[in-house]
């Protein structure tokens, strides 16, 4: 199942900042050669940023039946810590600038200044069928809740 519409493959999709022009059978293209590093189900916390690696991490994660958990790329290290011990999500998609080197897992993939990691999984758990997206809320002071 594709996520985006190639009946105008020609058409641009995507304009970066820089100005380069996307298309949509490029952006096909570019969310296909991104899915294969997503070899089982599982929770991805994409560290997002506003750019273009980003987007080709959520919109490749979708159809793969993967859990993105957007949240941001310049998240503290005690918040992702947290997350971290109470979610063990399976990847970790994140400028290498972000984590300032430090590492979840083995790396799979490689766009732009970003890595896909594959975080070692303690114990299995099972993610809902009816899960697809997990969002972060501002909570309560020092407590956020992921709808």
């Amino acid at each position: 199942m594709s996520l985006i519409n190639c009946s105008y493959p020609l058409n641009i999709a995507i304009i970066l900042e820089s100005g380069r022009q996307i298309s949509y059978a490029d952006l096909q293209n570019e969310i296909a050669a991104f899915q294969p590093a997503f070899e089982q189900r599982g929770l991805v916390f994409c560290l997002c940023n506003n750019d273009f690696p980003s987007l080709l991490c959520y919109l490749a994660a979708l159809p793969t039946h993967s859990v993105p958990l957007l949240l941001p790329g310049n998240i503290q290290e005690p918040q992702l810590q947290s997350l971290m011990a109470a979610y063990s999500p399976s990847y970790v998609f994140h400028n290498r600038v972000d984590l300032r080197g430090r590492t979840y897992g083995k790396v799979t993939l490689a766009v732009e200044d970003y890595e896909l990691l594959q975080c070692e999984q303690p114990e299995h758990y099972k993610i809902s069928p009816s899960l697809a997206l997990l969002l972060a809320t501002s909570g309560s002071p020092g407590s956020p809740k992921l709808v």
